[in-house]
């Protein structure tokens, strides 16, 4: 069900078990105050979880080094590996204002022997990693903590904890815990009963992750529609896991077990993490995945709220310059992604002229290329204000039918001029750019 869980309790006998429901790792706390075998990883309960070729990850209880790096030097855990330890507990024993002081000197004991890592709030997270006191994030399942929201967008955490739950078949308590994406390694590590190394570790499938942010909440209903059954009332700030969109309503699953519970109005929630994708046809072009991006007619601005739609665009770019229209280049640069090549990664559409992209083809123009002009304020003279791109549709003499993001907050076809004024921009064309082969990239699955 989930490959990377946190086990409260001793879990070695049922070890087997898990690996073969589909676990990888587990992460087990040590160094507990009580010194139970119930809470503390035993040497024995590492033993079973090696042999059933599961990897480890250490939770340190409590902020003295000495007994969770003596555990994990003597199960032979790797250099590379990390070892976490549990701020939530420190803060409530230390306050936060020393936080920053103790994990200053966690950083110095486990110097050049393993890489640390913090488990606790969006704020104690984000505030170590500035502070490059720590290596990974572990975010606890505080929801309703201010920031959770916009740390989990961040994507700078390593690990994400999600509601206890009881394993089925097994009865054992476990939290589900989320990979980053973006990160492979979170520390994990096997053991010396198998071999000293840091184990290698392939992301599960996740289903893209929304948040409630309705004043009044929401109402899961059983169909995609105001006319089913209300069967659940969700929290303002609550998660789930979207499967897909259809038609402005939200197909979900509560807990992250890849099970459908119902469905959620889209308007009622906000993006955190993951893509929804459209299905494209195969081998689909840059140009293809643009019309079907148009075709579904989901993507408003919303007044600057982001819907799904525009968060997958953003999130395929990084900061750039303020264009007169903000998402035309991170939508150009998620449909050229989405085909399998490399783009700008940038939010500044003039980037796709400066940087070369491609070849040049402003003399011999097909549909489907990308167009990219130079915005001033109200004339040819005027200061430079930004950019635009877009895919060409057609070519008219002069003017260019160009599909991309718009003003309006919407997908659409406008008419722009090689050079020329509109609606207060004055457009110059800087270049036309084709992707060639010299930029593909490995498909990621």
């Amino acid at each position: 069900m989930h490959q990377v869980i946190y086990a409260p309790n001793a879990v070695g006998h049922h070890a087997t078990a898990l690996c073969a429901a589909g676990g990888t790792t587990v992460i087990r706390p040590c160094g507990g105050l009580d010194g139970s075998l119930q809470t503390n990883l035993s040497r024995s309960e590492a033993a079973d979880i090696a042999n059933s070729e599961m990897n480890l990850v250490l939770l340190s209880l409590s902020a003295d080094t000495g007994p969770v790096l003596h555990m994990a030097e003597g199960l032979g855990m790797a250099p590379a590996s990390a070892v976490y330890f549990n701020a939530n507990a420190l803060v409530a024993t230390e306050g936060v204002a020393v936080i920053s002081a103790l994990f200053a000197k966690l950083r110095k004991d486990t110097a050049r022997r393993f890489r640390i890592g913090v488990f606790g709030t969006a704020e104690i997270c984000q505030t170590l990693l500035a502070l490059d006191l720590v290596d990974h994030a572990w975010l606890c399942h505080a929801t309703e903590d201010v920031g959770h929201m916009q740390f989990l967008s961040q994507q700078s955490w390593s690990l994400w904890q999600l509601t206890p739950r009881i394993w089925p078949g097994l009865e054992v308590p476990f939290s589900p815990v989320l990979t980053n994406p973006a990160i492979r390694d979170f520390g994990q590590s096997a053991l010396k009963f198998r071999s000293p190394y840091l184990a290698s570790f392939t992301p599960e499938s996740v289903d893209p992750v929304f948040a409630v942010t309705a004043r009044n909440g929401a109402s899961l209903r059983s169909g995609p529609g105001p006319g089913f059954d209300a069967v659940q009332h969700l929290n303002t700030g609550s998660y789930l896991f979207v499967k897909d969109i259809e038609n402005g309503w939200v197909r979900v699953d509560l807990i992250g077990d890849h099970l459908v519970d119902g469905y959620v109005l889209c308007g009622d929630l906000e993006p955190i993490l993951g893509d929804v994708s459209l299905d494209y046809p195969p081998l689909a072009t840059a140009f293809d995945i643009a019309q079907a991006e148009l075709a579904a007619d989901q993507c408003t601005s919303d007044h600057g709220a982001l819907n799904p739609r525009l968060y997958n665009y953003n999130a395929t770019t990084v900061a750039g310059g303020r264009d007169p229209v903000h998402w035309a280049a991170s939508f150009v640069n998620y449909c050229v992604q989405r085909a399998v090549y490399v783009g700008t990664n940038n939010k500044w559409a003039l980037r796709w002229h400066e940087t070369s992209w491609g070849w040049e083809v402003t003399g011999a123009v097909q549909p489907g290329d990308i167009a990219v002009w130079e915005c001033r304020d109200g004339s040819k003279t005027g200061a430079v204000i930004g950019g635009y791109v877009g895919f060409i549709v057609d070519v008219i003499v002069e003017d260019i039918m160009v599909l991309g993001a718009h003003s309006s907050g919407r997908l659409r076809i406008s008419k722009l001029p090689r050079t020329g004024l509109v609606r207060g921009v004055f457009y110059n064309l800087r270049s036309i750019r084709r992707a060639h082969r010299q930029i593909t990239q490995t498909p990621q699955h």
